[in-house]
């Protein structure tokens, strides 16, 4: 498991949050949630502060895209946030992981973008490690890396959810490819 980072709650100004990061792992944003979210703002409902990871310059949106666009459309000038410190990759690392257990849940167009986007930024993660951090089957991210990614762009080697590297799988036969990226 990674070390959680120093976070800090605060309101952060939204012209400072990188929204177009490549942090959403939502396929697309659902214009229905931003204006329910928009006007229940203006009615003082509380919602949780939204994620942000902060690389000493920019701060990367992590969790509350919704949230963040219906501020924006009310024309508020911040946000209450919870900011980690780190860099755009670990805001995508914990988005990714965001919605696993509460929020709005996934749609299999949201997995299937949050796994490309993994797999585009982690190559070399074993399938298992990005499942298990998006909350779904494993076999499902293997089936994406195959469609996705020739033999000659595949890594040599994963790194399964041990920490270990290990082959990657070249080749088609999926019963072998499955057994190895259960590590």
């Amino acid at each position: 498991p990674m070390p959680r980072p120093h976070f800090s709650r605060e309101r952060v100004l939204l012209a400072a949050i990188v929204f177009d990061a490549g942090t959403q792992i939502r396929e697309s944003i659902n214009e229905q949630v931003v204006a329910d979210y928009a006007e229940r703002m203006t009615e003082g409902v509380e919602f949780p502060p939204v994620i942000l990871f902060h690389d000493g310059v920019r701060y990367y949106l992590a969790d509350g895209f919704h949230r963040t666009l219906a501020a924006k459309r009310n024309q508020f000038r911040d946000i209450d946030a919870r900011v980690d410190t780190g860099t755009r990759a670990d805001a995508l690392w914990f988005a990714l992981g965001a919605n696993k257990v509460n929020g709005q849940r996934l749609t299999d167009a949201d997995k299937k973008h949050a796994i490309r986007l993994a797999l585009k930024a982690w190559p070399d993660k074993s399938g298992t490690l990005i499942a298990e951090q998006l909350g779904c089957n494993h076999v499902y991210v293997t089936r994406l890396r195959q469609q996705e990614f020739t033999s000659k762009d595949l890594p040599a080697k994963v790194t399964g959810k041990d920490g270990k590297s290990y082959p990657a799988v070249r080749g088609t036969n999926r019963a072998t490819h499955e057994r190895r990226d259960m590590r």
